[in-house]
C-alpha cells in the first residue's frame, strides 16, 4: 500500500516576474525560489520518495494578483478581464513553477489551491480556466476550508476585519459591470502599498510591521512622515469617496485603524477556532510567521509562514529571513486520507539540494 503525505505551503506571493520589460528589477515581485521550489517538488516525487502519493496542498496567497500591475486598471474595481489579464502574467513571469506542478501532476499527484486575500482572484471561473490550461485540468480549487481526519487548513484572512471577505456577496454589480466585493485591506496593499514598493521595495515583507514603522520614524524620518500623511489621506479617500457605503460605519473604521497596528495573533485565537470547528489540528498561512505551537489539550497550531524572504524587526530573530517552510503531513502505514486517523503533522524547512553554485538571484 502506498504511503500518503500531504504538503502544505502559503504565502509564495508570485508575481510577474524578476524583471521589467526594459531589463530592470521588478520592485513589485517578492518569489525569487522559482528553482528550490522545482527542487521541492522534485525531492517529494522522485528516488525514495516516487512511491508515495502526494497532495500539495497551496494555502492561500500563491498568486500575487493585488500587486500584478496592469496599464489600464485601477485598483479599486476589478473586473474578471483584468483579474484573467493579470494571471496570465503571472504564469508567463514564473515558466519553472509552472512547469514543476504540471510534472507532478502528471506522476500522479493532486495539487489543490486555497484561496487567500492576494489571490481572491481566483473565485472567477475565467482565472480558474487559466490556471488549469497552463498546469492541469485537475487541479482543484477550495473557497472554504479543507478539513478532513481532524485537521482544518485555511489561509486565515478571514480571521481579520481589514481582510476579511464577505463570501455571500463576492461578487457587486457596480456600474453596469461585476466587481470583486473588494474589503479595506486589499485596496490598501492595491493602492497604497504596491506604489510604496516602488521606492521601498520590502515594505511589504517586514515583520511585525508596528516595529518597522518606529524603526522608520527614526531612521527614514521624512519617508515615514509623508507616506504617514497620505496613509492618512488614502483611509479618508476609501472611507468617504470611493466606498462610503462600505467603509462608513464608524465602529468598522475604528476597528481597522486598530488592527493594522495590531495584528490579531493567530496562536492566541488557535483554541477558540479549533473548538469551534472541532478540529485538532489547525494549520494557517497569511502572517507569514512560523509557527508550531502544541497547546496541553493536545491541539496544535501550525502557521507555514512564507517562502518569501522577510525583513524582521523583532528583536529575537532580528534581520532577513529566508526560510521556505511547509507543513508536513503523514499517514501512518494502513491508514490513507478519508478514514478518521489523526495523521502526524510537523512544520518543516525546505533546505534544498547541495550545489557548489547557483545562479544570482536579485
Amino acid at each position: 500500500m502506498k504511503r500518503h503525505i500531504k504538503l502544505v505551503v502559503s504565502d509564495c506571493h508570485l508575481g510577474t516576474g524578476a524583471f521589467l520589460a526594459d531589463g530592470g528589477l521588478n520592485p513589485l515581485e517578492d518569489f525569487r525560489k522559482d528553482h528550490k521550489f522545482k527542487e521541492f517538488l522534485e525531492f517529494y516525487t522522485a528516488g525514495q520518495n516516487q512511491e508515495l502519493s502526494v497532495e500539495l496542498v497551496i494555502n492561500g496567497d500563491f498568486f500575487d494578483m493585488l500587486q500584478a500591475r496592469t496599464s489600464s486598471d485601477t485598483p479599486y474595481e476589478i473586473v474578471e478581464s483584468i483579474a484573467v489579464y493579470k494571471i496570465r502574467r503571472i504564469l508567463k513571469g514564473h515558466p519553472v513553477v509552472i512547469d514543476a506542478l504540471k510534472r507532478f501532476i502528471e506522476k500522479g499527484h493532486q495539487v489543490r489551491f486555497i484561496w487567500g486575500n492576494h489571490d481572491a482572484g481566483l473565485w472567477w471561473p475565467g482565472v480558474q480556466e487559466e490556471i488549469k490550461k497552463a498546469i492541469d485540468p485537475s487541479v482543484i480549487f477550495t473557497f472554504d476550508a479543507y478539513e478532513f481526519d481532524g485537521i482544518r487548513i485555511e489561509h486565515g484572512h478571514q480571521y481579520e476585519i481589514m481582510n476579511h471577505f464577505d463570501v455571500k456577496e463576492i461578487f457587486l454589480e457596480r456600474g453596469g459591470r461585476t466587481i470583486l466585493n473588494y474589503p479595506f485591506g486589499s485596496f490598501f496593499v492595491a493602492g497604497f502599498i504596491a506604489p510604496l514598493k516602488t521606492k521601498r521595495h520590502y515594505i511589504s515583507q517586514v515583520v511585525p510591521f508596528s516595529k518597522f514603522l518606529r524603526w522608520a520614524f527614526i531612521f527614514d524620518f521624512w519617508f515615514a512622515l509623508l507616506h504617514g500623511i497620505w496613509a492618512f489621506w488614502f483611509f479618508f479617500k476609501m472611507r468617504f469617496i470611493y466606498h462610503p457605503l462600505r467603509f462608513a460605519r464608524i465602529s468598522k473604521t475604528i476597528q481597522i485603524v486598530y488592527e493594522m497596528m495590531n495584528r490579531p495573533k493567530f496562536a492566541e485565537l488557535a483554541p477558540e477556532i479549533m473548538a469551534q470547528h472541532k478540529a485538532q489540528i489547525l494549520i494557517l498561512g497569511h502572517n507569514h510567521q512560523a509557527a508550531h505551537r502544541h497547546f496541553s489539550d493536545g491541539r496544535q497550531y501550525v502557521n507555514t509562514g512564507t517562502w518569501t524572504d522577510v525583513t524582521s524587526f523583532d528583536p529575537g530573530s532580528l534581520g532577513r529571513l529566508s526560510r521556505p517552510t511547509y507543513g508536513f503531513i503523514e499517514y501512518g502505514h494502513g491508514h490513507v486520507p478519508g478514514d478518521g486517523h489523526l495523521p502526524r503533522v510537523s512544520l518543516r524547512v525546505w533546505k534544498g539540494r547541495h550545489h557548489e553554485w547557483e545562479e544570482f538571484e536579485p
